[in-house]
């Protein structure tokens, strides 16, 4: 919805759902990193912790950088592509 938006606001609303359909994900992938490994579940909530900071970090350049390259259209495209197959993924969990 965001990346077809006609206009700001539409925008904005496509962004807000995106944030409530992204907000389950974070407790649920702490909660599944935890149970990974019984003995040490610390170890998964470190990487899972680490590998959340670095797309914290390195998303919104590469958005940017996308943007740039071709068009914010484009590049919202593609962060919509992703989020599509990480639950296409999240299945096999």
């Amino acid at each position: 919805m965001t990346a077809a938006a006609p206009n700001a606001p539409t925008a904005l609303v496509g962004l807000v759902l995106v944030g409530f359909g992204l907000a389950p994900i974070v407790p649920l992938a702490f909660r599944i990193a935890g149970k990974l490994s019984p003995d040490a579940p610390g170890v998964g909530v470190a990487a899972v912790s680490t590998l959340g900071y670095a797309g914290f970090l390195l998303g919104p350049p590469l958005v940017g950088l996308v943007a740039e390259a071709s068009s914010l259209r484009w590049s919202l495209g593609a962060v919509a592509l992703l989020l599509l197959i990480v639950a296409m993924l999240s299945r096999r969990l």
